[in-house]
């Protein structure tokens, strides 16, 4: 059996939520994407790249507190995934970002947060490098602020 859904409007999405391949799954509205300043934007809805995401801190940042280790994977010089390890339970989609584990060739850098003690990220800023393969970047540096 197939099924096909054609909206009745007629009208055309333009957002990033309803253009892009995303994984694991379409973040619920309530996430906010920053469509304008979001410089991949044309690329990753034309071919299948996927934008990965992850709700690291929970809702509103409830496992923040919890929150004990951020561990980045890296394949050569680029970072391929992030494992967030708390020191309670947390959901699973709260936990990974990308690719962390399975690699031989993979090296892994990990960093103590004192979620329990009230070391709370405030930011993280991404940095890229040009990727020899027509990608937007490759990531090669995150910075965390706490």
């Amino acid at each position: 059996m197939v099924s096909l859904a054609v909206k009745k409007d007629g009208l055309h999405s333009n957002t990033l939520r309803d253009l892009a391949f995303w994984y694991p799954e379409i973040p619920k509205a309530s996430l906010h994407l920053n469509d304008d300043c979001f410089t991949a934007k044309g690329s990753s809805t034309i071919r299948y790249r996927p934008l990965c995401w992850t709700m690291f801190g929970g809702h509103k940042g409830e496992y923040l507190r919890s929150l004990t280790w951020i561990s980045v994977t890296f394949i050569g010089q680029e970072a391929s995934g992030i494992e967030f390890r708390y020191n309670s339970t947390v959901p699973d989609e709260c936990r990974w970002l990308g690719r962390y584990e399975g690699l031989e060739s993979a090296t892994e850098r990990a960093y103590a947060i004192d979620g329990p003690g009230g070391e709370i990220i405030d930011s993280i800023s991404v940095y890229l490098r040009p990727a020899s393969d027509n990608r937007e970047g490759v990531i090669v540096s995150l910075k965390v602020r706490t």
